[in-house]
């Protein structure tokens, strides 16, 4: 191997095969089969969509499984949130049917890379789907789309991306804007 290159990490093992013996370099294959993406029909999910979509047909990877999280809340939990929604909103507000919308416009993106689509309506938080799903499908990449908050907004609110880092069983990919 020359000065320089370097074989990828333990951590990254699934993702890239190579052995290097002395000096010889052996040529790198990539070894992605199984995608999951998280999305919640936001612009920086959309994003994350549309790169899973160019990495899944770059490498004829597929499905890509879609995730779409919705914490499940109490009835009485239901109640208080509800009570804060103008009345003349609250008509508008139906969350399974906006997560099948979400999950309809992620396959639709997936479909203009030529790439189909798997998806998944998880009633967790965003990380604990993503991760449940990546484990039960044993997925080789996480593609998640990139909120850009500050430090101190990241500290307070947590972020997806960086629980995921910590927690995934499959390499991360945080995609940003186009």
């Amino acid at each position: 191997m020359t000065t320089g290159e370097e074989i990828p990490s333990d951590r990254d093992h699934r993702l890239w095969t190579a052995a290097a013996i002395g000096t010889h370099r052996v040529h790198m294959e990539p070894t992605i089969s199984t995608i999951v993406v998280g999305t919640d029909g936001s612009p920086q999910g959309d994003d994350a969509v549309r790169a899973a979509g160019e990495v899944a047909a770059a490498i004829g990877a597929g499905p890509v499984h879609v995730v779409t999280a919705c914490h499940a809340i109490s009835k009485p939990e239901w109640t208080e949130a509800m009570s804060q929604v103008p009345s003349e909103f609250r008509g508008s507000i139906h969350l399974h049917e906006d997560t099948e919308r979400v999950l309809e416009e992620a396959s639709q993106i997936l479909a203009e890379y030529g790439v189909a689509a798997e998806t998944h309506l998880i009633e967790e938080r965003p990380t604990e789907a993503l991760v449940d799903v990546a484990e039960r499908e044993d997925a080789d990449l996480i593609v998640v789309g990139s909120r850009g908050l500050s430090a101190p907004r990241r500290a307070l609110l947590g972020s997806v991306s960086s629980k995921l880092v910590h927690h995934a069983p499959c390499a991360v990919l945080v995609a940003g804007e186009h």
